[in-house]
């Protein structure tokens, strides 16, 4: 809301300034207005004074005229009295009524131009109201989009947050990262001593454990002497065997033997806090009810949160939008992934899933690839779809996914399996009758605690875990091609999604197939 605030206190105050200057006009017309019509008045009155001092004039020349008329005859004051009456009322009346008329034409000229300024003003002061008043419409509308948006925030505040953040955390991580590479560096100089003396006392050991002349003619010896020899030699055995034991075990003992100078070495180069590196590639398959959704990914780790920008009209999405996360604890903290379709009024959810760090198989300083499967979240307008990411772990490694590792254990197991069945086949084929019967016997002799380990490595069935990768110098006539791979195994079959427009596609796509018979299946 701030900037909003910031924006409403701006526009008052200049529709305030504006107001302000509009008054200050007014009241200087008012003063211009005051003072041309004192002005005015001013010169009436001299002209009233001039007209009064011509009149006192004509009156005390008409004094003698008066006297000499008495003199005179009749006919003498006539001829006397109609020219002056004549020439005193004719100059009087044009020289007042002229003064007259043009003070009216002043005053009138006055009050137009005090009226047209007041018009200017009335017509400044309401465009003024209605700039604000669409100021305020605006903000008001702003508002009530960001109440109306159930997670607002995150479309919000989510790009600048990242802004404000994503280049503190750069440097932090990159400081980390160095610091990390040194601790790694001496642990593994420390770790080569360590082996540097382990291999010094397995030789030693080694060479005390070589026979004498005198034990090797005591083996050759036949009778009675074998068993002694053979008693001997189990004790030899057994103490060659606990003499590599001891070894680790001083070899382990060692570190805390040295000198107090070297024990403080791992906690300077221990990084300050953990990080992970979270690079949001793409999407694929992303679907909105009713049309091709404006997508955009949130993330969380915590408290923290990053958006991606957003991409229009895009089932499959590409971003490669990256950012650093803090982790308090890398066996409890959980990466949560949320996609977004960004509409006018407010934005709706498409699906959503979480990646547990414990469970990520994330190695300390490197990239690992994921590709996170996308729930449906309930009254959300999408569906599943996928998202693929790179972790990078700074300060700490987890391990793998169980699905990968149990996969990787029954590969494993079915591998072994089939390496002792053929290698029982080609055994039972080259021995004659009686070593096959000798064969067969020694499961009996076995002790009974060996014999449940096979049940229990042995695989429900045998599976192939297939990824392909890329594929380069895709061609197709005339026209660069819009590529798919297809995976068959038998009846079943995998398909990757389409790479437009590319001669050398990648789709980093992985699925698993039940395997009939690994000697005859193929993989096509």
């Amino acid at each position: 809301d701030e900037p909003a605030a910031t924006e409403e206190d701006v526009a008052a105050a200049q529709a305030e300034s504006e107001k302000a200057a509009a008054e200050e006009e007014a009241a200087r017309q008012d003063r211009a207005a005051t003072t041309i019509q004192s002005v005015h008045r001013q010169r009436a009155a001299q002209a009233d004074a001039e007209h009064r001092k011509s009149n006192v004039a004509k009156e005390e020349e008409s004094v003698p005229a008066e006297a000499a008329a008495d003199n005179s005859a009749e006919p003498a004051a006539d001829n006397t009295a109609e020219p002056a009456a004549d020439n005193s009322a004719e100059p009087a009346a044009d020289n007042t009524a002229e003064p007259a008329s043009q003070v009216d034409d002043d005053a009138a000229r006055q009050d137009r131009a005090a009226t047209t300024i007041q018009s200017v003003h009335r017509q400044r002061t309401a465009e003024a109201d209605a700039r604000k008043r669409r100021r305020d419409a605006h903000t008001n509308a702003e508002a009530a989009e960001a109440d109306a948006s159930p997670d607002a925030e995150e479309h919000t505040d989510g790009t600048a947050n990242a802004a404000n953040d994503d280049s503190a955390r750069r440097d932090r991580a990159a400081t980390t990262i160095q610091s990390a590479q040194r601790q790694r560096a001496a642990a593994t100089d420390a770790e080569n001593r360590r082996q540097a003396q382990a291999a010094a006392t397995t030789e030693e050991d080694a060479a005390a454990a070589e026979p004498t002349p005198a034990e090797e003619a005591a083996e050759e010896q036949p009778g009675e002497s074998a068993a002694p020899a053979s008693a001997e030699e189990k004790n030899e055995e057994t103490a060659a065997a606990a003499k590599p034991a001891e070894a680790e075990k001083s070899a382990d003992e060692q570190p805390k033997q040295a000198p107090a100078e070297e024990q403080p070495e791992p906690a300077e180069t221990k990084p300050e806090k953990l990080l992970l590196v979270v690079r949001i590639v793409k999407a694929t398959g992303v679907t909105a009810t009713g049309e091709t959704p404006d997508t955009y990914c949130v993330a969380r780790l915590g408290e923290q949160k990053f958006q991606t920008e957003v991409v229009d009209d895009k089932e499959n999405p590409v971003w490669n939008a990256e950012t650093t996360f803090d982790v308090a604890d890398a066996d409890s903290d959980e990466l949560v992934l949320r996609l977004w379709d960004e509409d006018t009024f407010s934005d709706d959810r498409l699906a959503s899933a979480s990646v547990k760090l414990a469970f990520a198989g994330l190695v300390d300083g490197e990239f690992v690839s994921r590709k996170v499967r996308m729930h449906k979240e309930e009254d959300a307008d999408g569906g599943r779809c996928d998202v693929f990411v790179e972790l990078k772990a700074v300060g700490f490694t987890t391990k793998k996914p169980e699905s990968t590792e149990k996969e990787k254990e029954a590969s494993a197991a079915a591998s072994e399996q089939a390496k002792e069945e053929k290698h029982e086949e080609t055994t039972a084929a080259e021995k004659p009758a009686e070593a096959e019967q000798s064969a067969e016997e020694e499961p009996k002799q076995a002790p009974a605690e060996e014999q449940p380990e096979p049940a229990e490595t042995k695989p429900e069935k045998l599976l192939l875990v297939v990824r392909i990768v890329k594929a380069t110098g895709v061609t197709a006539t005339g026209e660069t091609p819009d590529t798919y791979c297809v995976a068959r195994l038998g009846e079943q079959k995998f398909q990757t999604e389409v790479v437009d427009d590319k001669e050398n596609p990648v789709w980093n796509a992985e699925t698993t197939f039940d395997v009939a018979d690994a000697d005859s299946d193929e993989l096509v």
